[in-house]
């Protein structure tokens, strides 16, 4: 009995078998539905607002571009 188990294969399928088991009970608590709810809902504020952040500094550069591309009479590498 006790060679069945120190046996690894038999340890990690009953390993597998009580994390599956664990792993269902937790994920149909509210709680962690609500966590998971509140997470996705931050991360995808930070991608909005990084979305925002970006665009605002691709404006700047390119009014910046257009500025010294006005004031010197040269060629810059941003075209519109």
């Amino acid at each position: 009995m006790i060679d069945f188990i120190k046996n690894t294969k038999v340890l990690l399928f009953a390993g597998g078998a009580l994390a599956a088991t664990l792993g269902g009970v937790v994920l149909k608590s509210e709680k962690t539905r609500q966590a998971c709810v509140t997470v996705m809902a931050k991360g995808m504020k930070i991608k909005e607002d990084a979305a925002v952040h970006f665009e605002k500094i691709r404006e700047d550069a390119e009014d910046l571009c257009s500025e010294l591309a006005e004031e010197d009479n040269c060629k810059c590498s941003c075209s519109e």
